[in-house]
C-alpha cells in the first residue's frame, strides 16, 4: 500500500451477544493467512485499560 493510500478498515457493529467478536477474530485469521498486515481492536478491551499513573514519565 502506498504511503498516501487510504487505510482500509472493517468495522463490525451490532447488538450485544450477536457474535461480533467471533466474526472479527475469524476475519482477522482469514486475512492474516493471506499476507496483509492486519490488526484487531475491540472497544470493550480498550475500556478495560486503566489510566496511566500520574508519575508515569511516558505519558
Amino acid at each position: 500500500m502506498a504511503a498516501n493510500s487510504p487505510l482500509p478498515v472493517v468495522w463490525l457493529g451490532g447488538a450485544p451477544a450477536t457474535c461480533k467478536s467471533t466474526v472479527a477474530w475469524q476475519v482477522l485469521s482469514d486475512l492474516a493467512g493471506q499476507g496483509p498486515c492486519v490488526r484487531y481492536l475491540d472497544n470493550d478491551q480498550i475500556g478495560m485499560l486503566p489510566p496511566p499513573p500520574d508519575e508515569d514519565p511516558n505519558c
